[in-house]
């Protein structure tokens, strides 16, 4: 799809339109006038019929003039075409509040009327003729400004604009494509959280979220899985076909067990690791600490750390996040259970924003870290169905931990972090909001046969941004 794009040739964007100093006389009254229409802007890469100018301010240098309700100042914006047909107009008044050696900016001066900026809508108010690549359009600007009758200044100043071609890529791919508009601008959304292919005709830059599958929760007195790793970044996508993996999310801890961590994600030869899985506590009589179980596992953020029994000391360590954080790779370690035992709780899991919180003493657990929001980029997804699809529940957040469990139900248990981390419990912890990446809620200490498990972590996602369009 080829589509043309208006580029100023002669004038920088934004750098305003100077008529130079000019002398008018009108009666016994002189008036220098340095003229600068501050405000023009045309916005880079428009395209189509978008083409649009906008004049807000003057300024103007007077030595000497009278205004009044009666008698104002008249500023006349005239801009023509190539042929040197009238194409628009525009008239302000103004009564001046300091008419004596002082600058005036107009948009300080009282005015007979609103201070109307001057924009064309369409190309098509501009030339009527088909323009093609490599075109000129040149456009005459005239400025004349009276008062009492009489005109006293009258410049013309001329642009040029270049018309280019410009080549919107093709693009293929995802269990969801979709046009978006954020801040004005266009943008196609290719979202996967299945695997697939990505495909695009042209090379490009474009931004990409690629979110590993979140870690399940421990079991029985368990930590919060850890969130998958995120990658964010502007990337340059070469025409060919792109792999998209997407990492599943771990299985929460049985009674006895830690949960499983999460898969990584994968964009072509980009990957974001899985989350960690959270450790699983003791029983207060057996393990005393000597169990690596405790442990929350390693991840792209590390999950929560077991909380310890009645008459042990909870002394589990988070696991580690085994990414560097950087600018544009996000992940943390779990929260420990080092404080003394008494009801036996979890840390939380590490989110893609924060540390999963530490164990918080008799009955508190960790909460799980908070994930990243993305909503600036990639919108809230708010054009999605949210019961088929449950991360736009999250409103553009993405990898949070989650909250470790707790040994009965007179204790408080770890809230999931924001971006859908699951929510540690008394008894079953909670799974994280499908496809953002986060971690299971750690298990609390269920009495029953089948015991208590965590929460399963949710699976991965990928998103590409192409755009402007």
């Amino acid at each position: 799809m080829n589509r043309r794009k208006y580029l100023l040739s002669t004038l920088g964007i934004g750098t305003g339109i100077v008529f130079g100093t000019s002398i008018g006389t009108t009666g016994n009254t002189s008036i220098a006038a340095d003229i600068n229409i501050d405000d023009f802007s045309i916005p880079e890469n428009q395209v189509d019929d978008n083409l649009k100018f906008e004049f807000s301010r003057f300024n103007i240098s007077t030595t000497r003039i009278e205004t009044s309700d009666e008698n104002p100042l008249e500023i006349k914006l005239k801009i023509k075409n190539e042929n040197n047909e009238e194409i628009k107009k525009h008239t302000w008044e103004f009564v001046l509040e300091n008419e004596n050696n002082t600058n005036i900016d107009i948009e300080k001066a009282s005015t007979k009327g609103e201070l109307t900026p001057v924009s064309f809508d369409s190309i098509n108010e501009i030339i009527e003729n088909e323009v093609k690549e490599n075109d000129n359009i040149e456009l005459k600007f005239e400025i004349k400004i009276k008062h009492s009758g009489s005109i006293f200044i009258e410049e013309t100043n001329n642009i040029f604009i270049d018309v280019r071609e410009s080549k919107i890529p093709e693009s293929e791919g995802g269990d969801i494509k979709e046009e978006i508009e954020l801040d004005g601008d266009k943008y196609r959304l290719h979202i996967f959280t299945s695997n697939g292919e990505f495909e695009i005709d042209s090379d490009t830059k474009s931004d990409i979220l690629i979110v590993g599958g979140g870690g399940g929760g421990g079991g029985r007195r368990g930590g919060g899985g850890g969130a998958g790793e995120v990658i964010q970044k502007e990337i340059e996508i070469n025409e060919n076909k792109k792999d998209v993996i997407i990492g599943k999310g771990g299985e929460g801890g049985k009674f006895d067990g830690r949960g499983n961590s999460g898969e990584d994600s994968k964009f072509g030869d980009l990957t974001a690791k899985g989350g960690g899985g959270g450790g699983h506590g003791e029983d207060g009589t057996s393990m005393r600490c000597r169990s690596s179980q405790l442990d929350g596992k390693d991840g792209g953020s590390g999950g929560g750390a077991g909380g310890g029994g009645g008459n042990s000391n909870g002394c589990g360590s988070g696991g580690n996040s085994i990414i560097e954080d950087t600018k544009v790779r996000f992940g943390n370690n779990g929260g420990d259970a080092s404080n003394y035992g008494g009801d036996g709780v979890g840390g939380g899991g590490g989110g893609a924003g924060e540390r999963g919180e530490n164990e918080q003493g008799s009955g508190t657990a960790g909460n799980g870290g908070d994930g990243k929001d993305f909503s600036n980029i990639f919108s809230n997804f708010d054009f999605l169905n949210e019961e088929e699809y449950q991360f736009v529940n999250e409103d553009g957040w993405f990898a949070g931990g989650g909250g470790g469990g707790t040994q009965n139900s007179s204790a408080s248990p770890g809230s999931g972090g924001n971006g859908g981390g699951g929510s540690g419990s008394t008894s079953n912890g909670n799974d994280a909001t499908q496809n953002t990446g986060s971690g299971g809620g750690g298990a609390g200490d269920d009495s029953d046969s089948s015991g208590s498990v965590g929460g399963d972590g949710a699976d991965g996602i990928v998103i590409v941004r192409i755009g402007p369009l």
